[in-house]
C-alpha cells in the first residue's frame, strides 16, 4: 500500500520473491539481509517523500519511481495481472501495452 492505495497484491512468496510494483521493490530491497548489508547497486527510489494530504496526479508513486515514463504522472493505474498467476500490480510498467493504450486516451 502507498498513500492509501493498493499498489501490489498477491501470494506473500510471489510479491516478496518477484515484486512487481517499482515501490514494492524498493521496499523489498530495504530490507537488511546480511549478504547484502553493504552491497552497491541497491536499486531504491528516488525524490522526495510525498505530502498524504497533496496527492500526486497519476500514479502515487511516480514522483519517486526509477522506472517511470510516460503516462505515468497522468493516468492512474488499475491493479493489472503482473509476475505470477494471482499478481496484480498498480503500474504501467508491468503492462507496457495498457500503457500506449492509455496514453492514446489520456493523451
Amino acid at each position: 500500500m502507498y498513500l492509501g492505495t493498493v499498489v501490489e497484491q498477491g501470494s506473500a512468496v510471489d510479491v516478496i520473491e518477484r515484486p512487481q510494483h517499482p515501490y514494492t521493490q524498493a521496499l523489498v530491497n530495504a530490507v537488511p539481509v546480511p549478504s547484502r548489508a553493504g552491497a552497491e547497486g541497491r536499486s531504491g527510489d528516488r525524490g522526495s517523500y510525498p505530502d498524504a494530504t497533496d496527492v500526486p496526479s497519476g500514479c502515487r508513486f511516480h514522483p519517486r519511481c526509477a522506472k517511470r515514463f510516460e503516462p505515468c504522472d497522468r493516468v492512474d493505474p488499475p491493479l493489472l495481472r503482473a509476475g505470477g498467476a494471482e499478481q496484480h500490480a498498480a503500474c504501467l510498467f508491468a503492462r507496457p501495452a495498457l500503457a500506449k493504450e492509455a496514453d492514446a486516451v489520456v493523451g
